[in-house]
């Protein structure tokens, strides 16, 4: 996820642009980081709770189980800062086709901006779930 999010800092020229494909470069990268995210909380959900949703918005259903305390197992994972702006890059993900042709340049680059920003608060939010699960674990 660091490496998206750095590669997307990295690409700030291409939001100047309206070239269709540049844009589309750009949604592409916030797809692979949203699908890194997702992955990172499935694996808590299946290791800690032994359970992930089983439904057609089961997406929808796994950040909201992230944000509660799993009785006698783990506190919240996600902020509800985190959870709310990870929301914004599930909707590109679960229409990623169509989104990405009808993303306009000024909504490419907030969610550029707050890529950054969300990638700071999961990396504290799992930094913090993970030393609380792991009885000597450090962050090096």
């Amino acid at each position: 996820m660091k490496l998206i999010a750095g590669q997307v800092k990295n690409d700030k020229d291409l939001l100047k642009s309206n070239d269709k494909y540049r844009l589309f470069r750009l949604g592409c990268l916030f797809f692979d980081f949203y699908l890194h995210a997702e992955d990172c909380l499935l694996h808590i959900a299946r290791t800690i709770d032994k359970w992930i949703p089983a439904s057609l918005d089961w997406h929808r259903r796994l950040i909201k189980l992230m944000q509660s305390p799993f009785p006698e197992k783990r506190p919240p994972v996600l902020s509800p800062e985190t959870a709310s702006l990870l929301k914004d890059y599930l909707i590109l993900y679960l229409n990623f086709q169509q989104q990405n042709s009808n993303l306009s340049p000024e909504r490419i680059k907030k969610m550029a901006e707050n890529l950054d920003h969300l990638h700071n608060l999961l990396e504290k939010d799992l930094t913090a779930i993970t030393s609380l699960l792991t009885p000597g674990w450090r962050k090096s």
